[in-house]
């Protein structure tokens, strides 16, 4: 194993360690007898890879979901059903003329 390695299991070896105590950082390194600054730039590693590896950007899919048509249930059980190709400018007139009617 590289020095590298073995540097990064070993700091690696003491923020594991650290997360599982409900202690300060400063009480930590105290207890451990190391420095605090270099334990605090190793942390801050670990808790970045931590946070990258969590938000991962996943690939989606959109399938849209065709509708034949669109119901509406008025007062008295009325039903309208409308075809997706409707007009528009048709559903207002309708709708237009059901309101003077009510």
């Amino acid at each position: 194993m590289s020095r590298k390695n073995s540097t990064r299991n070993y700091w690696q070896q003491h923020y594991l360690s650290f997360k599982e105590l409900n202690i300060t950082q400063r009480e930590y390194c105290r207890q451990n007898e190391l420095g605090y600054w270099t334990f605090n730039k190793w942390k801050r590693i670990f808790d970045q890879e931590i946070t990258s590896t969590s938000l991962q950007q996943l690939p989606v899919t959109y399938h849209p979901v065709k509708t034949e048509k669109l119901e509406i249930i008025l007062p008295d059980n009325v039903k309208i059903s409308i075809p997706e190709d409707f007009s528009e400018q048709t559903l207002r007139k309708i709708m237009s003329a059901l309101r003077r009617d009510s």
